[in-house]
């Protein structure tokens, strides 16, 4: 949800949801994490924007 929201322009939700993930599992808190999955490089980009 986060990076659909992003992608959207969604930015407040994107956030939200974003630290939902990160509540979930605190590994998403490090920009890094994106890079470790088998994920279309766009999708990435947008976690690790988040993560910002």
């Amino acid at each position: 949800l986060a990076i659909a929201a992003a992608q959207t322009g969604a930015y407040e939700d994107a956030d939200a949801y974003y630290q939902d993930l990160i509540r979930l599992d605190p590994a998403w808190s490090d920009p890094g994490t994106p890079d470790t999955l088998a994920w279309p490089d766009e999708l990435k980009e947008t976690l690790k924007q988040l993560a910002e």
